[in-house]
């Protein structure tokens, strides 16, 4: 099938282009654009080329673990590490993460060129296990996530709105207002290095905790929406029951995230004529999959 790759339908920024002799885009964005590239012709392209791919990136983290990590040594044993299937590793249990985090500690050097920090699981399906992330779990998840939109032909300029709950340990050091319940920030560009090639909507992003549901309307409704993202259950309580208001105020699709939808909730922003892309992830890594733009309920993992 025949590659076709074009902006036609794309705001670019007015600064998109360089001003360097002999240079066409500007480099911090093409730099993205080509990590969003190769993430598309991992995820769409040839099966083979993609295995090939993951047996030896496996490989890579293998070797790594094993040269700075007693624990990893013991679970990979004596196999050769080229010859490893992931699916013949034991399953490593949220005990024995503790075990690692608390005898190593991070297996990232302080000369490597990647910085490690400390995160935890949310607990969601369990107790809550810290482990360490490097700067490339940050990378990937804001380049995935684009990556989605483009996939799906999505309109770059459009709003984007997160409307997030605030951690128990957040609420004080944010100063949220008793009265609203909620903190709101508000930017002009939610895509990041990207930002800099394609024009971006508002990024809006409001942490709540015991909102006053009017004065949370009310703020939803000062600009469009765009791409709504947050809890399902969250959203059917706040609209008590109808999605009206959401579709008056600009919303392109629901994006909903940390639980599942409801059927009745489902067949409302059908009604409404707003689409739903769901996706599924975890702590450890990011976005595991996201639903299906022709097959509602079925998901496309993020190989």
């Amino acid at each position: 099938m025949p590659l076709k790759l074009d902006f036609a339908s794309s705001r670019l920024s007015p600064e998109a282009l360089s001003k360097t002799p002999m240079t066409f885009c500007d480099l911090e964005a093409k730099q993205a654009l080509s990590a969003i590239i190769d993430l598309i012709i991992i995820e769409t392209g040839d099966p083979a080329a993609r295995r090939a791919w993951q047996r030896n990136q496996l490989a890579n983290v293998l070797k790594f673990a094993s040269e700075r990590s007693a624990f990893w040594r013991k679970r990979i044993g004596a196999r050769r590490i080229k010859d490893v299937e992931l699916s013949a590793l034991p399953v490593l249990r949220r005990d024995e993460v503790r075990e690692q985090v608390l005898s190593e500690g991070s297996l990232v050097r302080q000369q490597d060129t990647l910085r490690a920090s400390k995160h935890m699981s949310s607990g969601s399906t369990g107790s809550p296990v810290e482990f360490f992330v490097t700067d490339m779990n940050t990378r990937y998840n804001q380049v995935r996530m684009l990556t989605q939109y483009l996939m799906e032909g999505r309109d770059l300029s459009r709003n984007r709105t997160r409307i997030r709950l605030f951690k128990y340990e957040e609420v004080k050091a944010a100063g949220v207002d008793p009265r609203k319940g909620f903190t709101v920030t508000t930017t002009n560009d939610w895509l990041n290095s990207l930002g800099r090639l394609f024009a971006s909507g508002r990024n809006k992003t409001i942490n709540y905790w015991h909102p006053n549901h009017a004065a949370l309307l009310e703020e939803l409704s000062k600009h469009d929406i765009g791409y709504l993202i947050s809890l399902p259950s969250f959203v059917e309580s706040l609209l008590s029951g109808g999605v009206d208001f959401l579709k008056a105020n600009g919303t392109e699709v629901f994006m909903p995230l940390g639980e599942g939808i409801s059927e009745d909730l489902r067949q409302k922003f059908d009604a409404a004529g707003i689409p739903i892309r769901a996706s599924y992830s975890c702590e450890e890594l990011g976005r595991l999959g996201a639903e299906c733009a022709t097959m509602p309920g079925y998901y496309h993992a993020a190989h």
